[in-house]
């Protein structure tokens, strides 16, 4: 698949799959040397950060050329938003995040004052860490545009896979993390991007400041995505071009579930949310921290 079938795609339903951007052993490395810092933490949810992937090795893994390529062909000024490994408790009865009527179906809050129907402004990348099956907190798009109402029973992806699984969603869609049931916590790579010129609260982390210091000079690429150009904006504001290489191929999209909601979940869904954001909008309010 070249890029404009990557485009056409997230535009269409979006969310790509990712035919095995990085093989077997590159992941169980990843895992090994992550296994000793998430052994160190606990609670329901915990994190690796940039800095700490960076000095793993790991970053430069992820954003192989192939990668850069495809991140080049559908967000030439993309800029970071999240950049971290996390892990999901076991043992889960309710999804992690917007629990409750909605049983975890959501848009992303900061994402909605941008939204095209036509178009995509903020990603997320997501490559397994663990095997991810039905019961082990599977991610779940309903691959529809987010001005369609929800309703129950609507046909949804639900995203199983071994570990290694990587696919590219539209941050602005319904979207929700499945309750992890299972008795293995869950563990995964999570990217964002956004673009350049849009307003970014989290470009100014400290840890996103010490991998630009570090990087700065020496990977123009990944300078950029941390925000060495931050938020200049322009075609001269742009990921460098990468030197051509092999294409990741695309898998292709399967509806494999449905939508999960209660009635007050879609009222809360379809009207009352818009409803908030509307008001928030006209009162000059920022978006909320996102989950």
């Amino acid at each position: 698949m070249n890029s404009p079938a990557y485009d056409k795609e997230l535009k269409k339903s979006g969310l790509i799959f990712l035919e095995d951007p990085y093989g077997v052993d590159i992941i169980e490395r990843w895992n090994l040397l992550l296994d000793p810092l998430f052994n160190q933490r606990d609670g329901k949810r915990s994190y690796v950060n940039a800095k700490e992937l960076l000095d793993l090795g790991i970053l430069n893994d992820i954003f192989s050329p192939a990668f850069r390529n495809v991140l080049r062909a559908i967000m030439p000024d993309a800029v970071l938003y999240h950049c971290h490994v996390y892990e999901i408790d076991a043992h889960q009865t309710t999804s992690h995040i917007h629990q409750g009527s909605n049983l975890g179906w959501h848009r992303d809050e900061e994402c909605m004052v941008k939204y095209e129907p036509d178009n995509y402004h903020f990603l997320s990348y997501f490559v397994y860490l663990t095997d991810v099956k039905e019961e082990s907190g599977p991610f779940e798009l309903a691959p529809f545009k987010p001005s369609q109402a929800a309703k129950r029973n609507m046909p949804t992806i639900k995203v199983l896979g071994k570990r290694g699984t990587a696919f590219i969603w539209n941050r602005a869609y319904r979207h929700r993390a499945c309750p992890n049931t299972s008795d293995t916590r869950r563990r995964l790579l999570k990217l964002s991007f956004q673009h350049n010129s849009l307003t970014n609260d989290r470009i100014h982390l400290p840890e996103f400041k010490e991998v630009l210091n570090q990087v700065n000079n020496q990977d123009e690429y990944l300078a950029f995505l941390f925000g060495a150009k931050y938020p200049d904006n322009g075609s001269q504001h742009a990921l460098p071009e990468e030197k051509p290489s092999a294409i990741i191929p695309m898998r292709s999209l399967v509806t494999n579930s449905m939508m999960d909601v209660t009635r007050v979940g879609l009222i809360k869904m379809n009207y009352l949310k818009p409803l908030y954001n509307r008001i928030k909008e006209r009162l000059g309010k920022g978006a909320m921290e996102p989950q």
